[in-house]
């Protein structure tokens, strides 16, 4: 048998290992008993040693060699080079920002620096108005990004999945707050309704598949529908949901639902999205403090991949001293918070990030730098850890902002 029909059964059993993931096939079982008869040796089974000629084992070591080559030329032809963190990828503890031009920026989390920026093409010929929420996937490759479009109907939220290191923007969903789970399955996001209906709902997609669950949002604890009194918008009597978080367990999604201005509570919700929709699922996690607490809580999330459960709150400088906003630790089977720390500003939801070790975390608040000059606020972006605050860095609205979304690549 010639050289190259021996290349071309490599080539096949190769092909069946990377395609069907069988286990790798061996110089030996690629010579069939036809083909050694003619030089000496006998018909074998797998596992039966067999004398072999000088002639015979000079070919099997050139088909080992020829193997070994081919098995390397061909999953870097059928696979790809395995991806290494450089310059083409993102290196570890970024800090990914989006901006109202539809870009994102990639920023030393040390210096506020910008290492690389990753430009995103706009969705249709209508103006693209603003990047409103990031997401990056556990493996730090793929960032899913909420842009808001202005469209004849108004203003329209879709997500989308980008690349980190470079390629267009695939369309994922109509909605907004997108949420990645740590291990990349799922993604959970508020899909579009109606801004005077209720309930609200969380939709889970599995990447995988393309099948979405949907949960509804109950009423923050001590509150439901009430009349909206005359002169008021519907709207502003209706729950809102926000704060999408998920536990490192990659199960369970915490989401904060926040009642109407008239009656100011938030409840924090468990989803366990291993289990179906039920009066059980989501259950409340934790809920705002009763009566005229100084913490009014805001919303409430996932501290990195610790489990622990963080709630911003705003408070007065009273109880606050120079900072806006206090940040709690909130034990969910009490509903105990304890302070750890205090932000400048009041960050929102989408503005606010921890790293892994849930140690530091990135945000955008306003900054008051002159409170008697008239026109835009200027904002900023800061790193905070225990005992440590700094601006990353600074803008002024609208023409150079600091950040419209931020988010940690792990």
């Amino acid at each position: 048998m010639s050289r190259s029909d021996i290349d071309e059964l490599l080539r096949q059993r190769l092909a069946l290992v990377l395609d069907e993931g069988t286990e790798p096939v061996t110089a030996d079982e690629v010579i069939s008993p036809g083909m050694s008869a003619g030089r000496g040796t006998g018909g074998r089974s797998r596992g039966v040693s067999y004398r072999r000629s000088w002639r015979a084992i000079v070919t099997v070591a050139a088909v080992v060699a020829l193997s070994a080559g081919l098995t390397v030329g061909l999953v870097v032809a059928r696979r790809g080079a395995p991806p290494a963190r450089s310059a083409s990828i993102v290196a570890p503890g970024s800090v990914l920002i989006g901006l109202p031009n539809g870009t994102l920026a990639l920023l030393s989390p040390t210096t506020g620096a910008v290492e690389r920026t990753v430009p995103l093409s706009p969705p249709s010929s209508l103006p693209l108005q603003q990047v409103a929420a990031l997401s990056v996937t556990g493996n730090g490759r793929t960032v899913y990004v909420q842009r808001d479009e202005q469209r004849r109907s108004g203003e329209q939220s879709i997500i989308e999945r980008v690349s980190l290191s470079g390629g267009s923007p695939i369309f994922v969903a109509d909605g907004s707050d997108p949420a990645v789970s740590p291990d990349g399955a799922e993604l959970a996001y508020l899909p579009p309704v109606p801004i005077n209906t209720w309930p609200r709902t969380v939709e889970v997609l599995d990447m995988r598949t393309g099948a979405t669950r949907t949960w509804e949002m109950p009423y923050p604890p001590g509150t439901g529908p009430v009349r909206t009194p005359k002169g008021v918008n519907p709207a502003a009597e209706l729950p809102e949901v926000s704060a999408l978080s998920w536990a490192p367990d990659s199960v369970h999604l915490a989401v904060t639902v926040v009642a109407s201005a008239f009656d100011y509570r938030i409840g924090i919700e468990l989803v366990d999205t291993s289990q179906p929709p039920g009066s059980e699922n989501p259950r409340l996690l934790a809920a705002s403090p009763t009566g005229h607490d100084p913490l009014q809580w805001a919303f409430g999330m996932y501290r990195g991949n610790t489990g622990q459960l963080v709630v911003l709150a705003t408070c007065s400088r009273t109880v606050c001293g120079p900072g806006d906003t206090a940040l709690l630790d909130v034990d969910p089977q009490t509903g105990h918070a304890t302070k750890i720390g205090t932000l400048a500003g009041e960050p929102g939801a989408n503005t606010i990030a921890f790293d892994r070790p849930g140690t530091t975390l990135v945000y955008v608040a306003a900054v008051d730098t002159c409170p008697i000059c008239q026109g835009d606020v200027g904002d900023a972006l800061y790193r905070w850890s225990a005992g440590s605050s700094k601006v990353l860095r600074r803008g002024v609205e609208p023409v150079n902002p600091a950040a419209t979304a931020v988010a940690w690549v792990p």
